[in-house]
Parts: structure tokens; sequence; C-alpha cells
């Protein structure tokens, strides 16, 4: 009787692995390995840089880490370069789902490979204020201001 044996604190075995798998705190990746999957949105995969770059596994797709390695994401100021704008990391529980993702807005973060991340690094156009989009209603705006100056 597997399932039905206590095991201390009222845990049966089952109750005690479902625990430990829903926590993902002893989980191990299945080749051993945890996967860091990056999307890089507006640039290049050159605008980040992955410190440590090396990947245990150049067969699988992302890129492959020992369980806890720290992975640093960097991102790069290229000459044709828009502008980052952040990092959605993703809950490893609820992979492609924005709402439980962690947004960054720094150009340096640090993660630790305790279980498959996917983070998107998103670059962007413009200044970043959204100038670059009203300028044209600006102008509008002064050419109006200054017509109504000259009929005093």
């Amino acid at each position: 009787m597997l399932g039905g044996r206590r095991y201390g604190f009222g845990l049966t075995l089952v109750a005690f692995l479902a625990l430990v798998v829903g926590t993902g705190e002893l989980k191990a990746a299945d080749d051993g390995y945890y996967t860091l999957t990056l999307n890089i949105l507006g640039a290049d995969e050159h605008d980040v840089e992955v410190t440590p770059d090396e990947d245990l596994d150049p067969n699988a797709p992302g890129r492959q880490y020992e369980p806890n390695t720290s992975v640093h994401l960097h991102a790069v100021l290229q000459a044709h370069w828009y502008g980052f704008r952040h990092y959605l990391v993703y809950d490893p529980n609820y992979p492609g789902d924005p709402c439980q993702a962690d947004k960054y807005i720094v150009g340096d973060i640090d993660i630790t490979m305790d279980d498959d991340y996917v983070v998107d690094v998103v670059h962007g156009t413009g200044c970043g204020t959204g100038a670059a989009a009203s300028l044209p209603l600006l102008l509008v705006a002064l050419g109006v201001l200054r017509l109504a100056g000259r009929r005093r």
C-alpha cells in the first residue's frame, strides 16, 4: 500500500511527492539541464549578452544549463538599436502567460536556473516617451496658436 502509508507529519508518500513536485523545489530536469529560451523582439541575438554563454546541449532548443547556474542577461547598445524596453520573465508554471510574468526595465538581470525559463527581450522604436508619435499633433497645435496670435 504505497499511497496509504504514513511517513511522519501525517503525510502519505503520494501527498509528499505531490508537495515536492508542486513547489518545484526538488524538481529535476529530464536530461539534468534546465532550458533558458530567449525570445528577442525588435532586435537580433547580438543585442543581448548571455553569461555564461556556453550551451551544454547545442542540439536542444534554447540554452541548456546545469541546475542552480546563475545566468546574467545584459542588453547591449548597438548603433542601429532604437531602445531596450524590458525583459519579460515568464513564470515557469505558466510559460507564455504575460499575466504570470515579471517585467524588468533594467538592462541587466540575473536568473538562477532552478527551472525552465522563457524570457522575452523587448526592444522598441522611438525615444520611449511617446514624443515621436505626438510630434505631428504638436506641430499642428503650434501652427494654430501662431495663426490665432496674428489675428489680434
